[in-house]
């Protein structure tokens, strides 16, 4: 019988194919000894004591061999997947649950957006209003109606138990909301003189925003203001700002029927209504007005365009107290 050998030598011969010297390969380098014949290919084969193929047609075949390398080879692959294979990353789930996504804290419950005036000068809200009843509300507790008889940008009696001021800007397009749709739900308290209404001028969206507040002052002087009013907002888009060129303020004007149109001209010109637009826009900084529009029903604050059930509400229970 041919001793083991351990050498680097490599096979050779038509009658060896590579999976055999693969096989031979590992064998060496795992220095396993060979002693025994096996068989490849259903021919006897053993090697020689030159490192060649011996074959032969005859003797016992030992397969125990064969087991062991396919032990070895199974043994490495699991060790190369084991190390091939991720960690699992925190926070996922584990394996058994067929998922694998990060957990997150759940989502701050939803609050009413608000219509709050962004370092470029534009609404940075999709809804215009702020949740009823948040706190840190500018003006709460004081009385801010100024009951001027003859005012002509007010509405309803001076005596009126209830006073809603509003802060708005013509070009304010949840201003818009409120003129639409709102203040005509109001009009009956108005008329029943349990509500007054005084406007206040607080244009923050430019120049045009600050025309159109002479404009209307304009028209307050020749006894239009509330049609006015309700030109510019009715004729306002849904969404972003008016465009309010100076065409624009006359042609609403004349829809809101001020009798000398020249004369709302050379009130523009002249700026005559400059003085009360800044007195009223004083007044909102003082008392931190954020944005428009911002309401102050007797000592309550209301910011943004809130749904009229909310005016509603405050106006019957104030009106009772």
């Amino acid at each position: 019988m041919t001793s083991p050998v351990r050498s680097s030598a490599s096979f050779a011969g038509p009658s060896v194919s590579l999976s055999h010297r693969l096989f031979l390969s590992v064998a060496r380098v795992s220095d396993w000894e060979l002693e025994c014949p096996y068989t490849y290919g259903g021919v006897m084969v053993e090697q020689s004591d030159t490192g060649g193929p011996g074959v032969r047609t005859g003797g016992r075949t030992t397969r125990r061999y064969w087991v062991i390398a396919a032990i070895a080879v199974v043994a490495a692959l699991l060790v190369v997947v084991s190390l091939l294979r991720p960690s699992p990353s925190p926070g996922a789930d584990s394996p058994a649950t067929g998922t694998s996504q990060a957990s997150s804290p759940s989502p701050a419950p939803s609050q009413a957006p608000t219509d709050e005036v962004a370092p470029d000068g534009s609404s940075t809200s999709d809804e215009g209003s702020t949740e009823a009843g948040s706190s840190a509300r500018p003006g709460e507790d004081q009385d801010l109606s100024r009951r001027v008889e003859g005012d002509p940008m007010a509405l309803g009696s001076v005596n009126a138990p209830v006073v809603l001021v509003e802060y708005a800007d013509f070009r304010c397009p949840f201003c818009g909301v409120f003129a639409r749709e709102t203040k005509p739900a109001l009009m009956h308290y108005v008329e029943a003189g349990t509500l007054r209404i005084e406007f206040r001028d607080m244009p923050i969206f430019g120049e045009e925003s600050a025309q159109a507040a002479l404009a209307g002052r304009a028209a307050a002087d020749q006894g239009r203001f509330w049609p006015f009013y309700d030109a510019v907002y009715a004729a306002a888009p849904a969404r972003g700002h008016a465009s309010l060129t100076r065409a624009k303020l006359v042609d609403l004007a004349r829809t809101a029927g001020v009798p000398d149109l020249a004369r709302f001209e050379s009130d523009l010109d002249g700026q005559t209504g400059m003085a009360g637009v800044q007195a009223d826009e004083d007044e909102a900084g003082q008392l931190g007005v954020p944005s428009t529009p911002a309401f102050f029903v007797n000592t309550e604050t209301v910011l943004g365009a809130q749904p009229t059930a909310v005016f509603t509400e405050k106006i019957d229970r104030l009106a009772r107290s």
